[in-house]
C-alpha cells in the first residue's frame, strides 16, 4: 500500500469586514442616487406635465374610449385626460391609470386604434413591469446589464401591445393602425419620462 501524500488545501478567500462595509457602502449610495434621481424626475413629471391635464368634453371621444373599454373586457376605473404637452397617448399611474391624448385633431378611427394600445397597456400591468425594472435598475445600478435589460422591457412591451391590438385586424385595419403610430411617432422626442407608457 502506497503512502497516503498530504493534500494541500487552498484557504478559502474572504472579505474582511472593512472591506464588506465600504462595498455595502459604495452599493447603498448608488442605489440611493438613482431613486433620488428617479424620483426627482416623477415629481417633475407630476409637476409639469400631469398638473396641465384637462377632462375631455368631448361626448365622441369618451364615447370611442368606454368602446374600447367594453372591447378588451376592462372592468377597473381608468380616466381620460388630455393635456397640451405631450405629444403622443400615454398611459401612467400605478393605482389610478390614466390615458392622456395629446391635443391634436384625431379621427374616431384613430383614436379607437390609440384607446386600444393604451388600454391594453393598462390591461395587462404594464405599468408595473415597467416600476418593477425601474427597481431592478436602482438595486443592480452597477451592472451594465440591467441597463440593456430594461430597455428591451421597454421595447419589448411596446412590440407585444401593438402585436396584440393588430392580431385580430385585417390587411387594412392593420395598415390603418401603422399609420396612425408613424403619424404620432414621427414627432415624438425622446421619452416621455419613466413613469408612463406611450407609443
Amino acid at each position: 500500500v502506497s503512502p497516503t501524500v498530504p493534500v494541500e488545501v487552498a484557504a478559502p478567500v474572504a472579505l474582511s469586514v472593512d472591506l464588506f462595509q465600504v462595498l455595502t457602502a459604495v452599493w447603498a449610495i448608488g442605489a440611493a442616487a438613482v431613486l433620488g434621481y428617479k424620483l426627482r424626475v416623477y415629481i417633475r413629471f407630476r409637476r409639469s406635465v400631469l398638473g396641465q391635464n384637462r377632462a375631455v368634453s368631448d361626448p365622441e371621444t369618451r364615447e370611442v374610449f368606454a368602446a374600447c373599454k367594453a372591447q378588451l373586457g376592462l372592468r377597473r376605473a381608468v380616466e381620460l385626460r388630455e393635456n397640451s404637452l405631450v405629444p403622443t397617448p400615454l398611459s401612467t399611474g400605478l393605482l389610478r391609470p390614466v390615458v392622456i391624448l395629446p391635443t391634436l385633431p384625431l379621427s374616431p378611427e384613430e383614436l379607437h386604434y390609440l384607446f386600444l394600445h393604451e388600454l391594453t397597456h393598462i390591461r395587462r400591468h404594464d405599468l408595473w413591469v415597467r416600476f418593477f425594472a425601474m427597481l431592478a435598475v436602482a438595486l443592480h445600478w452597477y451592472d451594465p446589464l440591467v441597463y440593456v435589460l430594461n430597455k428591451q422591457i421597454k421595447d419589448l412591451s411596446e412590440q407585444s401591445c401593438d402585436e396584440r391590438v393588430s392580431a385580430p385586424l385585417d390587411r387594412d385595419g392593420r395598415f390603418a393602425y401603422g399609420s396612425v403610430l408613424l403619424k404620432l411617432a414621427a414627432d415624438t422626442v425622446a421619452g416621455p419620462w419613466e413613469w408612463a407608457v406611450s407609443l
